[in-house]
């Protein structure tokens, strides 16, 4: 007996739940959802609880659309007291993170993922730039001179 065995008891067809049970497990199996992913879910709500004053990403809907291109997009936070743009070239051994903050800081900025953290410091100008970032799920985060993190939301790069 199969999981369809069971039927809606009216038409002899399987319910609602059952196919969706069904298409679950085939979905499950074919294309599982990396360990990673799962972690990074779990642990967003208190990260960014935790974390205070948020880099909000500006014109999320396009920014969305092309996070999955290659060649260079432009991305661009902003919190309450910083500007942080991302130009991102795909180099093909990684993703380089070209960046300016505003206003500019003796701050450091990293790319985090679940598994690794990429950290370069920021020059007087307010240019920084990251080389060798994984595409993935990953998020930046700005370290200003005064110690303060300002986190961006957790992104597929």
């Amino acid at each position: 007996m199969n999981d369809l065995s069971q039927r809606d008891g009216t038409s002899g067809r399987p319910g609602d739940e059952e196919l969706l049970a069904a298409l679950r497990a085939a979905l499950d199996e074919a294309d599982p959802v990396p360990p990673w992913v799962l972690e990074a879910a779990k642990r967003a709500p208190e990260l960014a609880a935790l974390d205070g004053e948020l880099l909000e990403l500006l014109d999320a809907e396009e920014t969305m659309a092309g996070m999955r291109s290659t060649g260079t997009r432009d991305v661009v936070f902003r919190s309450a007291s910083r500007t942080v743009e991302v130009f991102v070239h795909d180099r093909g051994a990684g993703l380089a993170l070209d960046g300016q903050l505003e206003p500019p800081d003796a701050a450091e900025v990293s790319f985090e993922r679940v598994d690794t953290t990429i950290t370069a410091s920021v020059d007087r100008l307010g240019h920084f730039l990251l080389t060798g970032v994984p595409s993935g799920l990953g998020r930046i985060v700005v370290v200003t001179g005064e110690g303060r993190r300002l986190p961006s939301s957790w992104l597929i790069w």
